[in-house]
């Protein structure tokens, strides 16, 4: 090939690749694997938080006294039980 001479296509083939622009097929695998675990660790966070929320709220439970366990029926410790 000499200066003046048209580039052809046999020559531009030699200087690039035939597969030039197109993507192999490890490195697109590769970006799947990427997202993947990328999507598992955003859900692993978001089940994190729901299970925290839930958490606080389960620590805002009333719980009873014993003047509701009484309002229940539920014996005094104080008084004796009877048949014991």
């Amino acid at each position: 090939m000499t200066r003046g001479e048209p580039v052809t296509r046999r020559v531009v083939s030699s200087i690039f690749p035939a597969a030039m622009g197109k993507k192999s097929g490890s490195s697109v695998q590769k970006r799947q694997r990427e997202l993947k675990r990328a999507e598992k660790a955003q859900l692993k966070r978001d089940r994190r938080e729901q299970q925290i929320a839930e958490s606080e709220t389960r620590d805002n439970v009333h719980i009873a006294t014993e003047e509701d366990l009484a309002g229940y029926g539920f014996p005094d410790e104080d008084e004796p039980v009877e048949g014991a």
